[in-house]
């Protein structure tokens, strides 16, 4: 192999050498900013293959960049010493192409990173809201068991109010029952003043009538002395048992009161119901007074019996001191229920705000709910770009296992990628030859067979056909020239010349194998209109490619210790957008 600069340089080529340039420009600008925006939008949609799809993308890119670098060189010597006016206008027409498909992919570069920096603050955001929401919950139970440990407590308290309350009813009937008595009495002494006043009558008027003497007279009147003293002995003793039932009465209120000092918390009623007792204990006094005016009119009247009247006046009078202790008594009593309504009413107060913070919370609740809604519909949106994502991994693995399928089918080997859809066919033992694009017929042969099935595969599906954006041809070309190795690392002129000859190599090689497949007089297979518009072609010579390390750089037999065949290898790789 050998590369005629002379010939390049004096101009005597047919033509194509600039073309090739430009559509090499041209076509590796356009495969840079395709493979930007599908690493952005890959990143965008948190992509299932995300980390090999960097390294990828990261060594696609380094290859993009070393091929920018050996073009750039090739051109400023080009244009400062070869080209003529109407190629350097035509270059110049090219770059200003150029310019402005590198500032539509600025300008898509900084919407997609807007988007990824606005995806990234709403993960923080329902972050947030998640913490929020907990936090509002555990206090909302909080609150709730406090309530329901109030409520608790203050059901016991009714059910101690309940028992008091039946305990006055119980000391209510008592005092009704002291009432019937003191009526009893009251007759009861009515009916001996009515009894002893008949007598005495009776006896005067016989005296006066003289049917009895005076002997008699005072006899008589001795013997209704002796009944009367009898009769007020019953008295005294049924007041004495009237005044023991006063003080047996007196010990159940001052275990009444005892029961509600424990109770101070909900004593509202039993409050009531102890005024309503003091009531009508006050009543019983009235009453009791107006049967100690009844006696004392008994003492007026009889005047012998008026020492046992006094002494039944005395001890209704006593009787009377102790009613009024126990109307003192039941006055603090009432004091101390006045204080047990009050801290009542604190907590009900307490209660209230508990209550209006419940409600507060809840609200606060609701509209946590509420963004967290929202959170859960962007979640749900990425969660649709992570399905579109998958779904194109899944049409690409779909796609590459019937281009396996076919290639079996047919007998054509061939390497495949699931993942990125890339094919590289194996032509067994015949390969291009050195310094040479041309097609073996053996090659010929294994493409004819490759290609109906590749294309197949492409458009056999109605929904993925529409799918597939372009289809690229790359070709190789071995490292070495004139049988050497050649460093890519090196800017040596005579280097970069060799690094550019193999460059134009592989693009012819790529251009012939795609020269062969759409001659629609040699080749003829289903689906080749449809796959054409699709075609890219373009050489990538060794510059993206992992080198062994080489020990002797020098050496002529570097194909020798290392199989140049697979460099110069051809790649077709079809490229996908799911949101078509």
């Amino acid at each position: 192999m050998s590369f005629n600069y002379d010939k390049h340089k004096s101009g005597a080529d047919d033509g194509n050498f600039w073309t090739s340039y430009s559509d090499l420009f041209l076509g590796m600008s356009v495969v840079f900013l395709l493979l930007y925006v599908t690493a952005s939008l890959q990143t965008g949609a948190s992509g299932v293959h995300a980390q090999s799809q960097n390294e990828r993308l990261a060594s696609k890119v380094q290859e993009l960049e070393k091929q920018l670098a050996m073009y750039e060189s090739v051109k400023k010597d080009y244009l400062n010493q070869d080209a003529s006016e109407a190629e350097a206008q035509q270059y110049n027409e090219l770059m200003d192409k150029l310019s402005l498909l590198q500032e539509e992919a600025n300008d898509e570069r900084k919407k997609l990173s807007n988007q990824a920096n606005d995806l990234a603050s709403k993960e923080k955001a329902l972050n947030q809201y998640q913490q929020l929401v907990r936090n509002m919950i555990n206090a909302n139970t909080l609150a709730k068991t406090k309530i329901t440990r109030r409520e608790n407590v203050i059901e016991d308290q009714d059910s101690k109010i309940d028992e008091q309350t039946k305990e006055i009813t119980t000391l209510e009937k008592d005092v009704d029952q002291k009432k019937r008595m003191i009526a009893e009495n009251e007759a009861k002494i009515a009916d001996a003043q009515k009894a002893l006043n008949k007598r005495q009558a009776d006896l005067k008027k016989a005296l006066q009538q003289n049917k009895m003497t005076q002997k008699a007279y005072q006899a008589q009147m001795a013997k209704i002395k002796a009944e009367s003293d009898q009769r007020l002995g019953q008295l005294k003793n049924q007041a004495e048992e009237f005044q023991q039932e006063l003080v047996a009465a007196q010990g159940q209120l001052g275990q009444v009161k005892s029961q509600l000092a424990q109770t101070e918390g909900e004593l509202q009623m039993t409050a009531e119901q102890l005024q309503a007792t003091s009531g009508k204990l006050q009543a019983t006094k009235g009453q009791l007074g107006q049967t100690l005016g009844e006696l004392s009119k008994t003492k007026q009247q009889a005047n012998q019996l008026a020492g046992e009247l006094g002494q039944t006046k005395q001890q209704a009078s006593q009787l009377a001191g102790e009613l009024g202790q126990t109307k003192g008594q039941l006055g603090q009593l009432a004091g101390e229920l006045g204080q047990t309504k009050g801290k009542l009413g604190q907590l009900a107060g307490e209660l209230g705000q508990t209550k209006g913070k419940l409600g507060q919370l809840e609200g606060e609740l609701g509209q946590a709910k509420g963004q967290l809604g929202q959170a859960k519909g962007q979640i749900g949106q990425l969660q649709g770009d992570l399905a579109r994502a998958k779904a194109e991994a899944d049409a690409r693995r779909l796609i590459s296992k019937r281009i396996k399928d076919g290639f079996a089918k047919a007998g054509v080997k061939a390497d495949i990628d699931d993942r990125t859809g890339e094919v590289v066919i194996n032509f067994g033992d015949v390969y291009f030859d050195n310094d040479s694009s041309k097609l073996k017929p053996k090659m010929k042969e294994v493409l004819e067979k490759a290609m109906p099935e590749y294309s197949k595969a492409l458009f056999a599906d109605g929904k993925l056909r529409d799918k597939i954006t372009s289809v690229e041809i790359i070709g190789f070309a071995s490292p070495t020239f004139e049988g050497k190795y050649i460093d890519p690392k090196s800017l040596d002129p005579s280097v970069r010349r060799a690094v550019d000859y193999n460059l134009d190599l592989s693009y012819k090689r790529a251009r012939s194998i795609f020269q062969h497949i759409f001659d629609a007089e040699r080749l003829n297979f289903q689906h080749q209109k449809d796959l054409l518009p699709l075609i890219k072609v373009t050489g990538r010579s060794f510059l993206a490619e992992k080198l062994p390390n080489v020990r002797n750089p020098s050496s002529k037999n570097y194909c020798d210790a290392h199989d140049c065949k697979k460099a110069q290898r051809v790649i077709i790789k079809f490229s996908f957008d799911d949101k078509k």
